[in-house]
């Protein structure tokens, strides 16, 4: 799951919104001395990492993704299930999504005084431009890759992986909602 699939599940089981996406922006030393809360939720990221990446039809579709961006699979992956959560959203959360999105960004602000600077700057980029609200759009995943494939110092073949979305939707879609399903009812209180 990318940042939207990481902020839904946290604001069902109430964690640090800021802990929910952090271990995606720094390294654990960076997060390890913040606050309780804050810790809780990036000890919860990883929870739903490893599950996500574990869940049997997460490992069958990354072998569905072309071999030219196969190494990339679980990346791709990620970025696609939060559209698939974008475009579905009143399937699974009361709340609209523009009201989720704008109340993640308000509460993004209060808590990232505490991040690190390299965090900071992109949740800052990140609420300036609406990236949860425009997972919904094929158009804001395409923006997603391009970016992720920017952060790599290595050549790349991220740019263009919603083309895999394209190509795999009527695949991918039924595997998500499992996937999502059967993440969200799991108990992280452990």
């Amino acid at each position: 799951m990318n940042f939207l699939g990481h902020l839904y599940l946290a604001s069902l089981h109430q964690h640090s919104l800021l802990g929910s996406i952090l271990p995606d922006l720094c390294k654990p030393h960076d997060w390890k001395t913040l606050s309780g809360p804050i810790v809780a939720g990036c000890h919860m990221h990883q929870r739903v990492d490893r599950l996500t990446d574990a869940h049997p039809d997460f490992i069958a579709l990354k072998s569905t993704v072309t071999k030219e961006r196969r190494r990339f699979s679980g990346i791709i992956l990620d970025v696609t299930l939060d559209h698939y959560l974008a475009a579905n959203w009143s399937q699974w959360h009361d709340r609209p999504l523009r009201a989720f999105a704008d109340a993640c960004y308000e509460q993004l602000l209060v808590e990232v005084v505490d991040a690190p600077a390299s965090a900071q700057r992109v949740i800052q980029h990140m609420t300036q431009h609406d990236w949860l609200y425009h997972y919904r759009q094929v158009q804001g995943i395409a923006a997603a890759f391009e970016g992720l494939s920017r952060r790599f110092r290595f050549e790349n073949p991220l740019a263009g992986s919603e083309q895999e979305w394209h190509s795999q939707s009527a695949l991918w879609a039924p595997a998500f909602e499992k996937i999502l399903g059967d993440i969200r009812v799991h108990d992280f209180t452990q």
